[in-house]
Parts: structure tokens; C-alpha cells; sequence
């Protein structure tokens, strides 16, 4: 897994290790390659019952610290419902396994991809 910070928000991108470790263990983690290099934590939950404002159903993110600019912000949970990422890492496409996941957040939009390769 590799996140970046954009001009629009947070990036992440995830390949075929990645999809197996998720299934199995339930949380990925990498550094945010940013300002302090803040941890951030993927959790894959069966349900997703928090919902931020302008959070699509089945996502939901926090920041620590929440009450400062992203440059100073030490950690990023983004949860994401089974069935999201089932759907984001099992992508209908018969040349390249490519699949999408965004939402966004007060926090900033939220983009995850997939590269099956």
C-alpha cells in the first residue's frame, strides 16, 4: 500500500499483496508520504456504521489530531465496508484489473485504486 496527500486530498493505491493481506488480517497500514509522515490505518470492517459529513455509505475516516491542518496531522483511520472493498479489489475488466473507491470527506476527498498486476 502507498498514500500520498494531493491537491484534492488523500491517495491511496493498492495492489495484489495488498488484497490478500486485507482479506486476511482486516487492516493494512503505510506511511502517508507527506509533511510529518502520518500513519494511516485501512480498516476493512463487515459493516460500516459511522458516517461522516459527506461520507458515501460503507466509508468512514478520522484524523489525529481533528482539530488541525493535514500538515500537522499524526494519524488517518479509513474504514471501509467488506462489500466496498470486495468491489474496489475485484474489478470487471478483462484486460487490466483496475478498480476505484472514492469518497469524500471533511477531511478532504479520499481516492483508493487497484491494480491487480
Amino acid at each position: 500500500m502507498y498514500a500520498t496527500f494531493g491537491g484534492a486530498g488523500v491517495y491511496i493505491s493498492l495492489g495484489l499483496k495488498d488484497k490478500e493481506k486485507g482479506l486476511k488480517d482486516k487492516i493494512l497500514s503505510c506511511r502517508l508520504d507527506c509533511w510529518k509522515k502520518p500513519e494511516l490505518f485501512l480498516h476493512i470492517k463487515e459493516k460500516v456504521t459511522e458516517k461522516g459529513f459527506l461520507e458515501e455509505e460503507g466509508f468512514h475516516i478520522e484524523v489525529i489530531p481533528s482539530d488541525v491542518g493535514p500538515e500537522f496531522r499524526t494519524q488517518y483511520d479509513i474504514y471501509l465496508s467488506e462489500s466496498i472493498f470486495e468491489e474496489l479489489t475485484n474489478p470487471a475488466g478483462p484486460i487490466i484489473k483496475r478498480g476505484h473507491s472514492g469518497s469524500r470527506s471533511i477531511y478532504g476527498r479520499i481516492d483508493i485504486v487497484y491494480f491487480g498486476l
